[in-house]
């Protein structure tokens, strides 16, 4: 399923403006806050560690559209 940016916003506590600098490259999640890393890995139900090797592998922030 697609996971629309508003609704990892609504999930994560993470303000909708991050998560669409983060998939569009323009700022790097590597250098994120601890807490958002967290936040947004527990949204996605993943590891802080495959949140960050997606983005290394994929070339900007996009689990959004995980199936």
């Amino acid at each position: 399923r697609k996971l629309r940016q508003e609704d990892l916003a609504l999930l994560s506590g993470v303000n909708v403006r991050s998560i669409r600098a983060y998939e569009q490259g323009k700022n790097d999640i590597a250098k994120a806050q601890g807490d958002t890393l967290q936040m947004l890995a527990k949204a996605l139900d993943c590891t802080i560690e495959e949140l960050l090797n997606w983005n290394k592998l994929y070339k900007g922030f996009a689990p959004l559209h995980k199936q």
